[in-house]
């Protein structure tokens, strides 16, 4: 046992080899790890040929190989970290103002209670194996506190795949930072490891094929799980490169999910049989024990789908075909709506003149005519699939593996356990049928998880802005597509399926009765029960249980009476207790602000929220009256109707009236549908989503309030409603029922091993809540702001190419132009350009000649580049009046005008003027800023533009009436006025209409957006420092 132990511990080491040599993320560590993805079959082979030399069970053998094929997909096909190391706990730094990303706190706090209390856990009394004739009440006290062998086979390899998956990490950074702590602390938590296995295999006595399988599948679970929630930066291997161990994204994505998924089935398998004998070293006919006890109870293969109806078979149809499409389609649309901008051609315009002209002289940036300009909308919403691929991108690994658990592991998983449940083969017990319906029901209404975030996620974005005249012509939103209601009716009938396959609870025959009606044969002191092989499972176990308290006597089943009868006042106490708490937790949670949202552009925020959940609520109302009503009926009054059904159960007796048998029936059916915890998690992972982003240019931010009464509150809600919840299963439970995930009597009681870890759960949240790295304010003074524009210009310059028109004054010149050059279809041309007239003009008398020059169109306009946008200080903070200035210098690649000169009515001069090279110009805008009354209008000037040459235009006409324009300055001189009035805005007003028709001075929205921002980031109207 010893050398055993001492073998481990060095294969261990050995194991983490390419951690401690920093080539993890390089092909050897992917060879490192699918060989130890061996140690499965090594097991299997070792027990199998030189520890026992006979066959073993098939369980164990199917075990271990769905461990080795799901662990070596993940380990081949699963994605590499390539974080820096050397960062050590600095590189979790979330985005905004920073603190650590919320999966590593989340992972970290699990990681930490799991490793206390698992070291705690492995020095507990161990009980003896339970005599099948001594009660419960003989045993003495250390045998009542001794940790059960079925709970400790659960637990040991849990605390082995934390153990084990966290040394690596820790190795990796001792190596990347050469500091020997963490390589110690790695080292301890292997020997850790090692306790684990000695615990499994020398205390528990079991063997190795059933450690290899359990405690190897933990081990790869968990490793991958913490590579989500520990590392940002996760890949496959590139296009370009080739190989035996390379994979690439696709398909490697899809093999890793589909490995995760078996691994996650099998451990999922092993929690609920691993009290089954068939994990013990025990013969083969012993493991097989439970399945011909089965056969003995009437359990048969006659009896194949005599428990399932077809509509049950048809719902399940129905809900795969809503799950596949509710993932393959966008689930919901988020948009932000900018106004549309619209250059009115007379200076003298006003907004009621706008509104009148009907477009005459107008050009309209984005095409679209003034009377029905819905402004331009950036909108994202992507299906499940693709958003999957696109978090890998965006380096958000642990929302990815989320997103694929909730798309593409999980479902699978249920529809595969309602079959199952439906189906009932022979093979499986009747434990594992009762286990699989009640995980079935209590998974069904977490699908609702989902939905609830995507409904809050629309209501935030639905919120109206809070404050003055910030952003009045800036519209955020969000709307629910048809992907999204198929999801719906997929969550909707799950929990219609799950309820549908649970045991009626007012089926509870009495002994006599199954000895008269399903004549079930047992041999019980001379009684005889003569059962048919049609007899219900539930019916069964009824029966069983019956027969055991009548071998145990009368007198236990009185005191048991006794003790019922008791416990009740203190149920309903319990009960009363609950409900209060709860209520008033709803109460509070609705009421109370939420969480202060910000965005920001460069890390100014431009725009805030401060709801409460009912503002959410309503916000949610706008788009959707039915999941309104939706979200009231399972928040409020399912709730309320629920507690009063359950406080009849609790008070009448169910089986003498009609209404309690009503209540009996009509109880459970409503229980699924109370959702006030589902809310409070859905809640609270808004928050988690927001503070799992990385640092980006524009984010949306959360900050918890000075008074987190609604927070606080979110969260009792949720525990008081799951806790009423588990207290209605727990009083309710049909005596007969088989005891599921019943805590075991371990040393200190409760409440050093349920209030313990919840104590230091909440302990490690608020410690690496507040003592996380933090990022320093984005904007602190002039330069900051110069160097956040900096930034800024790539995506802007982006986004000029790809949203501006490319052409735009008189469209209709430019098409007929177009078409006699046979350049252009007209089609084309209506996509391609906006305006319908000019884009500046000037006239003047010369020599007693009237000369009109105008520019009737431009293109290349979508070819602007903004190469530095400047601001400049006024200077002297204390002044009366602060001065802005803020130069944005430009270039047009490809910019031509051209231009039209009549004299005298005739025409003189049609042709482009310019630009043959790039075309430079500098703009200055100016606004004043007043302490106290904030930003005033702007104002444009033209400072800088490069000489237009015309030199090679020759389209001279007869006649002495523009001598001044002969000459190349003469022509220069008009021109330049002319493209300098245009710049300035002289020709014409700058109209903002938003998506509520509402139209303002574009300038003057400006200078309002500008003191709101300075008001919301300095408090002040005006900056105090610069």
């Amino acid at each position: 046992g010893v050398l055993g132990g001492v073998l481990l511990y060095i294969g261990l080491v050995l194991g983490s080899t390419p951690f401690l040599l920093g080539v993890s993320t390089d092909y050897e560590g992917t060879a490192g790890a699918i060989v130890q993805s061996t140690l499965v079959v090594a097991c299997w082979l070792a027990e199998r040929f030189l520890v026992r030399g006979a066959s073993l069970p098939r369980l164990q053998s199917w075990a271990c190989a769905t461990c080795w094929f799901g662990s070596t997909i993940i380990s081949w096909a699963g994605p590499r970290p390539y974080d820096d190391m050397s960062l050590g706990l600095e590189g979790q730094i979330a985005g905004c103002d920073g603190g650590f990303r919320s999966p590593f706190l989340l992972y970290a706090t699990v990681w930490l209670t799991a490793v206390i209390f698992g070291t705690l856990f492995l020095f507990c009394p161990e009980s003896p194996p339970e005599p099948e004739s001594k009660t419960t009440s003989s045993l003495n006290v250390a045998e009542k506190d001794a940790v059960p062998h079925a709970f400790r086979r659960k637990a040991l390899p849990v605390i082995y795949g934390f153990a084990t998956s966290m040394s690596g990490i820790l190795f990796a950074t001792g190596d990347a930072r050469d500091e020997l702590y963490f390589v110690v602390l790695g080292a301890l938590l292997l020997v850790l490891a090692v306790l684990c296995a000695w615990d499994f295999l020398w205390r528990l006595e079991l063997n190795l094929c059933s450690f290899g399988s359990a405690f190897q599948g933990f081990a790869i679970f968990l490793r991958a799980v913490q590579s989500h929630a520990v590392f940002r930066d996760l890949r496959w291997d590139p296009d370009k490169v080739s190989g035996l161990l390379v994979v690439h994204k696709f398909p490697g994505l899809q093999l890793f999910i589909f490995g995760m998924f078996i691994m996650f089935v099998s451990i999922q398998f092993y929690l609920f049989t691993s009290h089954w004998k068939g994990w013990q070293d025990g013969p083969v006919d012993e493991a097989l024990q439970s399945s011909r006890e089965d056969e003995y109870f009437g359990i048969s293969s006659r009896r194949v789908t005599r428990y399932s109806s077809r509509w049950q078979w048809a719902l399940l149809v129905i809900c795969i075909v809503c799950q596949q499409i509710g993932i393959h389609a966008p689930l919901i649309h988020t948009e932000c709506t900018l106004p549309s901008i619209t250059l009115v051609h007379d200076q003298s315009a006003t907004i009621q003149e706008f509104h009148s002209a009907g477009g005459t002289g107008y050009y309209q940036i984005k095409g679209s005519h003034p009377a029905t300009a819905k402004g331009y909308h950036f909108s994202q919403g992507e299906s499940y699939i693709y958003v999957i691929n696109w978090l890998y991108h965006r380096r958000l690994p642990c929302s990815a593996l989320v997103a694929s658990y909730n798309a593409m592991v999980l479902p699978p998983l249920q529809f595969m356990l309602i079959f199952i449940i439906l189906l009932r083969p022979r093979a499986i017990p009747n434990d594992l049928i009762h286990t699989l319906q009640v995980y079935v029901m209590n998974l069904a209404p977490m699908r609702f998880t989902q939905p609830c975030i995507m409904m809050l996620i629309v209501g935030i974005a639905n919120m109206q802005v809070e404050n003055g005249n910030q952003f009045s012509t800036l519209t955020f939103g969000g709307h629910f597509t048809h992907g999204y209601w198929y999801f719906l009716t997929y969550c909707f009938s799950t929990i219609i399926l799950a309820w549908s396959v649970q045991p009626d609870e007012t089926e509870e025959p009495a002994l006599d009765k199954v000895s008269a009606d399903d004549g079930f044969e047992v041999a019980n002191g001379g009684k005889h029960y003569n059962a048919n092989r049609e007899m219900s499972v539930e019916r069964a176990l009824i029966a069983e249980k019956a027969l055991m308290r009548q071998k145990r006597g009368d007198s236990d089943s009185e005191d048991s009476d006794l003790e019922g009868s008791g416990a009740k006042p203190l149920h309903l106490l319990g009960g009363l207790v609950g409900v209060v708490f709860t209520i008033v937790a709803v109460y509070l949670a609705l009421t109370q602000q939420y969480l202060y949202f910000e965005f920001r552009v460069a890390g100014v925020a431009v725009h805030k929220w401060t709801p409460t959940s009912l503002d959410l609520w309503f916000s949610i109302g706008s788009v959707s009256k039915v999941l309104m009503v939706f979200s009231a009926a399972t928040l409020i009054f399912l709730p309320l109707a629920w507690i009063v059904l359950f406080g009849l159960r609790m008070m009448l007796d169910n089986h003498d009236s009609y209404l309690g048998d009503m209540v009996l029936r009509f109880e459970p059916a409503l229980r699924p549908w109370v959702m006030c915890h589902i809310w409070a998690a859905s809640l609270v992972l808004i928050y988690y989503i927001v503070t799992s982003r990385n640092k980006a240019e524009v984010e949306v931010c959360a900050k918890i309030p000075e008074r987190p009464i609604g927070l606080v509150a979110i969260m009792c809600m949720g525990a008081g409603t799951y806790g009423l919840l588990a207290f209605a299963k727990f009083v309710t439970k049909p005596a007969s029922a088989p005891t599921q995930n019943k805590m075991p009597s371990l040393p200190g009681g409760p409440l050093v091993w349920v209030l313990g870890p919840m104590v230091t759960m909440a302990a490690c949240v608020l410690t690496l809540s507040t003592h996380g790295p933090t990022r320093p304010p984005a904007v602190n003074s002039v330069q900051d702001i110069n160097h956040a524009f900096s930034s800024m210009l790539p995506k802007v310059n982006n986004k000029f190419y790809n949203d501006i028109m490319p052409s735009y004054g008189d469209c209709k010149a430019l098409s007929d132009y177009q078409q006699q050059q046979g350049i252009l279809h007209l089609a084309a041309m209506s996509q391609s350009c906006a305006g319908s007239g000019p884009i500046a003009a000037h006239e003047q008398t010369m020599g007693g000649h009237k000369i009109a020059a105008s520019a009737l169109w431009a293109t290349g306009l979508n070819t602007l580049e903004l190469v530095d946008v400047v601001v400049d200080s006024p200077g002297d903070a204390t002044a009366g009046t602060q001065m802005w200035y803020m130069d944005i210098r430009g270039v047009f690649r490809d910019l031509h005008i051209y231009m039209q000169v009549l004299v005298d009515g005739k025409a003189w001069y049609k042709d482009y003027i310019c630009c043959d090279k790039t075309f430079h110009f500098t703009l200055q805008a100016a606004v004043p800023c007043q302490p106290g009354l904030g930003f005033g209008t702007m104002q444009l000037n033209l400072l800088h533009m490069d000489k237009i040459d015309t030199s090679q235009q020759k389209q001279i006409m007869d006649g002495p009436a523009w001598a001044a324009l002969i000459t190349d300055s003469g022509r220069q001189e008009m021109i330049m006025q002319v493209v300098n009035d245009f710049w300035n805005l002289k020709t014409g007003k700058l109209f903002l209409r938003a998506f509520n028709n509402k139209t303002e001075d574009a300038l003057h929205t400006v200078s309002n957006i500008l003191s709101d921002v300075v008001k919301l980031n300095t408090g002040h109207h005006c900056a105090t420092h610069f």
